[in-house]
Order: structure tokens, then sequence, then C-alpha cells
């Protein structure tokens, strides 16, 4: 089974879409888990101790982790 895991959180919604169309950019399938109702309600205004996930699949994991820290660096 190919599940989704986190590979990375971050703070807001924008930030996470970045680094998720850039991995979507390489074919890699990306997807953002965050309870702020949608953007209704960022973050930075409400008390998550989760904030923004971005997941991949499974199978797509280190090459995702190797694409992002490129950028990160």
């Amino acid at each position: 089974m190919n599940e989704l895991v986190c590979i990375k959180t971050y703070s807001s919604r924008l930030e996470a879409n970045v680094d998720k169309s850039y991995l979507q950019s390489l074919g890699i399938e990306a997807t953002i888990q965050a309870d702020d109702a949608g953007g209704a309600y960022p973050f930075p205004f409400q008390n998550s101790s989760t904030g923004v996930l971005l997941l991949v699949k499974n199978d797509d994991l280190e090459k995702a982790k190797e694409e992002l820290d490129k950028i990160s660096k």
C-alpha cells in the first residue's frame, strides 16, 4: 500500500503551496493537510499545534526530500 506520509510541516498554507507546486512540477504527487477551515482561519490567528502538513506518497518520500533539500539551501 502506498500511503501518504508527512514530508514537512509549515506555519502557513502559502509556504506549503510553494513546495507542493515545486514537487508537482517534478512529477511528484503532493497534497496539503491543514485544520484551518480551508484557509478561512489561517494559522497565525489560530492556536494549532499541527500546522500545515505537506504529504507525499511513501514511495516518493526520498526523492521528494532530496528535491526540497536542493531548494532550501
